[in-house]
Order: C-alpha cells, then structure tokens, then sequence
C-alpha cells in the first residue's frame, strides 16, 4: 500500500505566513481526484481554493473550519492511487518535513491578568499585585474597583456600568483580513489626501457612445485608463516603498489593483499591465477579475503585484472618501458617484452631473506637489476624454 502523503498549506505569495480555513469540501474517507478543490482558504487578501495534488483517499483534516493555519502546517493526509504516488510526491510536501509549531489557542499557565492600563497604573499606586487579584469584570478582567478593594482603598461609590448585550459576530474570512490590513496600513502610511470635482458631461456623452458598442463596458475603465497616463506623466506614484532599506522602486509596468465589494468583503484583484491595454480592453479585463472576485475564484495570481489601486465607491452612492494606502504601494485613487450639482460652465453655473475624485498618497514618497500635479491631470483626461 502506498505511503500516506501529507499535504501542507504552501506558501500563497507576497510574505504570507498563515490563512484562515473556511470550508472543507471534503470529509474523512472521501475519494478525490487529482487537481480536486479540497478546502478554501482565507489569505490577508482574499479567499483562495487549494487543489489536492494528488488522486487518493482522504484519512485525515489537520484543520477545523475556522482555524488559523501557519505555512507548512498539515492540511490534509491522503492514502494516495498507486497511479498517483509519482507525480503527488513531486508536488507536495515531504511527510517527513517539519511544521511550524501549531497557532495556540488557550491562554499560557501565570498569563499576565487582563486589566485595563489605568487600572495598571492604580495598582501600580496602590501597591497591589495584579496577579494576586481575581477579577470580577467579562471575561475574568480586572478592574478599578477589584484593585482599590485588594489594595484596602475605599471604593468609589459609582452605578455598575450595564452589561452590553447584543449579538457578538466574530469577523470571520475576507472581513477579518480586511480589519487587519487596514489597521496596519493606517499604522504604516502616514497619508495625504486631496480631492476634486469635475464637470462629468463629456466622460459620461464619450462613455454612452462607446457603450453602444461595448454593452459591459463601466466607467471603471475610463477611471483606470485616465490614472494610466497620469502615472506616466507623475511616476512616483506608480511605485513600491520599503521603508526599512529607505529605497523607492519606480514601477516600469502598471499592474492596477481594482476594489470590488462583495458580499464577503473587500477583495483588491489585478489587472496586468494596464498601460498595455485601450478603454475596451480594459472595460473587459474589468468586468472578468471583478466577476471572478464576487464568484469567489480569485486565484493567488489574481491577487498578487499591483502596483497602484483605483476604487469606485461611487457604486454605492457615495460622493467623498479618504481611501486607505495598502503598502508597499504609495497611492490609491477613488471615485464617487458622479450626480447632478452646481457646475461652473464658463462664465455661469448650470445643473450638471459631476464627479468626484478623491486621491490617497504615503507622503513618505510623495509630495503635495506630485498629488496636485497627478490629481489634476486625472481631472483632465477626464474632462476631455476623447484623448483617452
């Protein structure tokens, strides 16, 4: 009988080091085939469908739903087909190979007691050892009023604070990757943020006729195409940071990350080599990567690389936002929806649909000058797009 084989959470790209497991689409004792989609998993980026690398007998999951999985921790193990041992072993990890030391899930014996840093600081004051206090607050924590009475300090005579109740959702797959990377984008980048409106008339004349012949194409593409030529013109925004060797790395492709809400969260696919490519082309390349976000079948090859964001929140109603810089990237350009306002239309104001354009930069790279330089030239593809 052919040796178990183990499969490992391989490595995704760009530093990943664990994935959350969101659903197994098989069980113990399943048959599966070669190439089979086995488990999804959630990356810092967006859901991922793992193949089994070989046709075999499932003996065992290393995972439940739900759980945080390191890089090179076992996923599953196989009884593989006598026919598949060759190519399977080519293809997966070593049985023998060492994993990562597992994610602990319970709290370490003489773990420092949960308080609050004011009642820290209080016990500190008093004199009291924090883990000598049992704590009467959620969750075992201690609080003011536990140290004040350990300390022999007289409470203060105070309303306990109501229990809050409701219904706790713990975030979960792309939500819970979403909470994490914009924390620690908005930790990283120090931001800068400008915006602008523009008389939206002839971009959206120019975009009803192409649609004609186009009936998929959205304005999306109009809104990458505009911020393509614009970083050819102002490249420090087409670029990477790395803010430990204090080196920029100019871009000489634009890979366009573009933000697609859907009914998971936030995912950020790429569009390869925008700068290739005309308003249909990229209308169409569009309409396929955001499709496949909202489907669920982003592959990692999808998610990796960009090297500038275009988000159109305008889809949701919205007008204004300060979109937030994902590094090693240095900006991200937004989009509103475009409704009818006060527009200045030479020496008069009309009624007019306008649209608003918001820009997002790590003013560790760029400046003010390079922002306005590169927002108004957007504002100016746009406003005549026929040089598009």
């Amino acid at each position: 009988m052919p040796e178990p084989l183990e499969y490992r959470l391989p490595d995704l790209g760009e530093g990943m080091s664990e994935a959350e497991v969101l659903r197994w689409t098989v069980t113990v004792g399943d048959h599966v085939t070669r190439d089979q989609i086995v488990v999804h998993v959630q990356t810092d980026k967006a859901e991922v469908e793992l193949p089994v690398p070989a046709a075999g007998t499932i003996t065992a999951l290393g995972a439940a739903e739900g759980d945080m999985v390191p890089v090179g921790a076992l996923l599953l193990e196989l009884t593989p087909d006598a026919s598949s041992v060759t190519s399977a072993t080519a293809r997966s990890t070593p049985a023998g190979a060492p994993a990562p030391a597992p994610v602990a899930h319970t709290a370490a014996v003489g773990a420092v007691p949960q308080a609050a840093p004011p009642v820290r600081k209080l016990a500190k004051e008093l004199g009291v050892e924090l883990a000598s206090v049992t704590g009467s607050g959620p969750g075992g924590r201690v609080t003011a009023h536990d140290v004040r009475a350990a300390g022999g300090a007289p409470a203060l005579a105070a309303t306990p604070a109501p229990t809050p109740t409701g219904v706790r959702a713990p975030l979960r797959g792309i939500r819970r990757a979403m909470a994490r990377n914009m924390a620690e984008a908005w930790r990283q980048v120090p931001h800068i943020s400008l915006f602008d409106e523009i008389d939206a008339r002839p971009l959206l004349a120019a975009y009803r006729t192409e649609r004609d012949a186009n009936p998929d194409l959205t304005l999306t593409a109009y809104f990458v195409r505009a911020a393509v030529v614009a970083l050819r013109d102002v490249p420090v925004l087409n670029a990477a940071f790395d803010a430990t060797a204090e080196e920029v790395l100019l871009h000489d492709e634009c890979h366009m990350g573009i933000a697609a809400a859907t009914e998971a969260g936030l995912v950020v696919p790429v569009l390869r080599d925008a700068h290739t490519l005309d308003v249909p082309a990229l209308g169409a390349r569009v309409n396929a990567i955001t499709a496949a976000a909202r489907a669920g079948h982003l592959t990692p090859e999808l998610l990796d690389g960009a090297t500038f964001t275009i988000t159109n929140f305008g889809t949701e109603g919205g007008r204004f936002a300060t979109p937030i810089v994902r590094p090693p990237q240095v900006g991200i350009l937004g989009f509103g929806a475009a409704k009818v306002r006060p527009v200045v239309d030479g020496d008069t104001v009309v009624a007019a649909p306008a649209l608003p354009i918001s820009l997002s930069a790590d003013h560790r790279v760029v400046d003010g000058h390079d922002a306005t330089t590169f927002l108004e030239r957007v504002a100016e593809l746009l406003r005549e797009p026929g040089g598009l």
